[in-house]
């Protein structure tokens, strides 16, 4: 399994490219990694670490080790907008192939 993060600012320039690690979290990932993510409350609820979720979300799992406090986002299928990245991690276990998948989120601060 190979699941690449592509993070983009606002403008979506490409900011930072980077092959997940499993059994972590994003915000664990990008402090790895040496990228700015603001992390404020680290309990899931105050929302500076929020992102919003571009391609590919129906890989990110918003609640795998600790569910958010607070409602997120949704669209007409019920697929999530945004993710908060100090709980979010990739569902990894759905992952069986070979291939390389994309996850591109867009930092919202």
């Amino acid at each position: 399994m190979t699941v690449k993060v592509k993070v983009n600012d606002s403008n979506w320039v490409l900011l930072w490219e980077f092959d997940w690690e499993d059994n972590i979290s994003f915000s664990k990932m990008a402090e790895k990694n040496n990228i700015e993510i603001p992390v404020s409350c680290g309990m899931w609820a105050c929302y500076a670490c929020a992102c919003k979720i571009i391609g590919w979300g129906e890989f990110i799992d918003i609640g795998k080790k600790s569910v958010p406090l607070i409602d997120l986002p949704t669209d007409e299928n019920w697929n999530y907008q945004d993710v908060l990245t100090c709980v979010w991690w990739i569902k990894s276990e759905f992952i069986k192939d070979q291939e390389v998948h994309e996850i591109i989120i867009q930092k919202m601060i």
